[in-house]
């Protein structure tokens, strides 16, 4: 039983660290393409989205781990609402 659990723990650690490069790979090749952006305006808007992606992944990945915090439910959801209400404003031009 022990062994089964060692080896479950394991292949668990395995995953989340597959999990976290393939989710963090794409973020960084963004945000090093954003470097390359030359209006500042569009540049800023595109390493906030990234910033929050990045957020979100964290928040994610330590959920899966295990070790979020027990409000880190409740901040996943308001930053989903938040990116979600920004995304209804920037439609409808603001």
């Amino acid at each position: 039983m022990q062994a089964q659990i060692q080896k479950f723990v394991a292949q668990r650690t395995m995953m989340l660290a597959a999990i976290s490069h393939d989710l963090r790979t794409p973020l960084t090749r963004v945000r090093l393409r954003g470097e390359l952006i030359d209006d500042e305006i569009q540049q800023a808007k595109l390493f906030r989205d990234v910033d929050e992606m990045q957020t979100m992944v964290d928040g994610a990945l330590a959920f899966f781990r295990g070790d979020a915090d027990e409000d880190g439910d409740d901040e996943l959801r308001s930053r989903g609402r938040t990116a979600d209400h920004r995304q209804r404003l920037r439609r409808s031009g603001y």
